[in-house]
């Protein structure tokens, strides 16, 4: 199987992308819990 240049940036756009969101999402839950969960409320 071969991979475009097309998949391949797909792949690490997503890759990157979960990255960044567990970072910050990381950092929310770092200052306080309450303010972690509450985004939802």
């Amino acid at each position: 199987m071969k991979l475009s240049i097309l998949d391949i940036s797909i792949v690490a756009f997503y890759i990157i992308a979960v990255l960044v969101i567990g970072f910050v999402m990381k950092k929310q839950a770092a200052k306080n819990i309450k303010s972690y969960f509450s985004r939802w409320e």
